[in-house]
């Protein structure tokens, strides 16, 4: 019972030092007006393609917009966006560049 009572421990704890943070779906509107709030966090936020960049090379840059605010994301490798396309983006928030490092981009 004691070996299994801390194979169990030892368990647990892998598994919660080792799990990344869990990315929260915000509303655009929310992440840049509260940017220190959401810096260096996993972020999921939806909006539109307002101006993409043309993808080549290894990675993709566009800004997604929703109503008047927006933010930038910049992709590795090429992802299906073109401008006029609703997204849902996940990835790191760069309150500094107004900037999210994605590694998820998902058309709606």
């Amino acid at each position: 019972m004691r070996r299994l009572i801390m194979a169990l421990a030892l368990a647990l704890a892998t598994v919660a030092t080792g799990s990344p943070a869990l990315a929260q779906p915000i509303p655009l509107s929310a992440l840049v007006t509260e940017r220190a709030r959401f810096d260096q966090q996993q972020v999921i936020v939806t909006g539109t393609v307002g101006i993409g960049g043309v993808p080549g090379g290894a990675s993709q840059r566009f800004t997604l917009m929703s109503g008047a605010m927006s933010v930038d994301v910049v992709a590795p490798g090429a992802f299906p966006v073109r401008p006029g396309a609703s997204v849902e983006v996940e990835g790191v928030y760069r309150a500094s560049a107004n900037l999210i490092e994605a590694f998820r981009v998902t058309p709606r």
